[in-house]
């Protein structure tokens, strides 16, 4: 098989349910070397929509991009992030849906099962439909499988360094997509992808993928706890481009406790040490953990951080809280519109966090700002994050918060 290279995605090719016609054409520019184009009936065959260079040799073979680790090990997540991705992020439907779920999603790396659906009949039905790769539907969910560690906005295909493809993926039923984040530079996102059989032999790889970020943030009201992580993970470091925060939220079944996994995928599988009160920390980075019910949250920093995570209930906050955190939960409630029930909560976990984080939770603590379900709060150096979320699969409230030393 050819390699392909500085694959660049100039303008989309729309199809409206009459189809498109489209020119490819090819340009001999040295030895095994054609310069390729595809233009469209829709710009009158003006535009290069998608370039690239194919290359023929004997050196093609694929090497590994992506080592597999700990994280490949890790059962199919459940509830599926592919569902709620499908659902409230992706607009691919019919062939080009080939996600069966998730095994890994952080912000930053996801492992993906895709079904190796081969349809026919892509073109006119009096064209030739022969095909050197049958995997067309697939190879586009292998691109936006990466949705998963930025599931608030959508992503295009900007440009791709090179895609080396063996010839044996169509004999595959199922292919383990693992894709993991190189770089980030504002709105462009640089990723590798790998795809591989299930017993792990490489069977296509995409080097130098880059990834934009369009559009406004997408409205999600109920989130999958494994996209919730990456969300969040995002939004903060979004804000504090310094701290190089890790988020992970894990749901456990049958109410395993999962938190060292949890502590471990924050901590990039590093040994996870204990401190004399109890703080888990590893040699190079700071580690905070937090569980209700089945839902465990992780997260690290390169500083002192704390997290917590607790469900929105009627509770006697008043003597929980103490005088000062409550007039900050009626403050609160006042300036959100929110429950007292939901401030009250938001509070707690401040406080907690602080706790956690190794600071004083009786020094002042301030509202920076209000926006949607997200409060900042400031503490001295320490910034703390509160969100308001709706989980799936969960007919409660979760307030989910970190104080970080910034």
């Amino acid at each position: 098989m050819p390699i392909f290279k500085e694959l660049k995605f100039n303008y989309p090719i729309t199809v409206d349910n009459l189809g498109t016609k489209i020119r490819i054409s090819g340009l001999v520019i040295g030895k095994n070397k054609v310069k390729l184009s595809i233009r469209s009936e829709k710009t009158n065959y003006l535009l290069d929509h998608v370039t690239g260079i194919c290359q023929y040799g004997s050196g093609n073979r694929i090497s590994p991009l992506i080592h597999f680790d700990n994280e490949s090990k890790h059962n199919i997540l459940t509830p599926n992030p592919s569902e709620a991705l499908y659902k409230n992020t992706l607009f691919q439907k019919g062939r080009f849906k080939n996600i069966v779920c998730y095994k890994f999603v952080t912000a930053l790396k996801s492992i993906s099962l895709v079904e190796n659906t081969q349809y026919k009949n892509w073109f006119g039905k009096y064209l030739p439909q022969n095909l050197i790769t049958k995997s067309i539907g697939p190879r586009d969910s292998f691109l936006h499988s990466l949705q998963a560690c930025f599931p608030h906005k959508h992503l295009i295909p900007v440009s791709v360094e090179s895609v080396r493809i063996n010839k044996n993926i169509d004999q595959h039923e199922y292919l383990i997509v693992t894709g993991i984040e190189k770089n980030k530079n504002d709105d462009l996102l640089e990723y590798d992808l790998q795809v591989t059989s299930e017993d792990g032999t490489v069977l296509e790889t995409w080097k130098g993928l880059l990834l934009k970020t369009i559009g406004e943030e997408l409205p999600i009201k109920e989130w999958n706890p494994y996209l919730l992580g990456s969300f969040l993970e995002r939004k903060i470091n979004e804000s504090e481009k310094n701290l190089n925060i890790r988020v992970f939220l894990d749901k456990a079944i049958k109410k395993i406790d999962n938190s060292m996994y949890a502590k471990q995928v924050v901590s990039n599988f590093a040994r996870i040490l204990r401190r004399s009160d109890n703080k888990p920390e590893t040699d190079e980075i700071k580690v905070s953990c937090s569980k209700v019910d089945n839902l465990v949250l992780a997260a690290s920093s390169n500083k002192d951080i704390g997290c917590d995570i607790a469900i929105v209930e009627n509770l006697r906050w008043e003597s929980l809280l103490g005088q000062k955190y409550f007039r900050l939960a009626k403050y609160l409630s006042d300036e959100t519109g929110e429950s007292l029930e939901i401030s009250a909560t938001m509070a707690w976990t401040v406080m907690e966090s602080l706790k956690k984080s190794g600071k004083l939770y009786n020094h002042p603590v301030t509202i920076s700002s209000i926006n949607e379900n997200f409060v900042v709060f400031n503490s001295d150096n320490t910034l703390i994050y509160s969100y308001l979320a709706n989980v799936y699969d969960e007919d409660r409230s979760f307030i989910i918060t970190l104080a970080m030393e910034v």
